[in-house]
């Protein structure tokens, strides 16, 4: 959950770079419409539904570098992290 807080204001379009449909976002979105930490996590979990063991960190890390998303601090937040601690 605390990705899904970092990334709120982005879910939408980290959404879509992630390969998450506008369909599948739009009803998220519009299922938990007073709580913007509910849609981000909801959208991360179509992903991981969607990609199943391609849902990575690394995946995640790419789709935070799009140009449309650009959040470095959540990669070294989240990512880079995950990985030091899986060393």
């Amino acid at each position: 959950m605390a990705i899904a807080r970092a990334i709120t204001e982005r879910s939408k379009r980290l959404g879509r770079a992630l390969g998450v449909s506008d369909d599948n976002i739009d009803t998220i979105v519009r299922e938990n419409k007073s709580s913007p930490n509910e849609q981000a996590f909801q959208i991360l979990q179509k992903w991981i539904q969607k990609e199943g063991s391609n849902a990575n960190y690394s995946e995640l890390a790419k789709a935070l570098l799009d140009r449309t998303v650009m959040r470095k601090d959540v990669i070294h937040d989240f990512c880079l992290a995950s990985k030091s601690k899986s060393n």
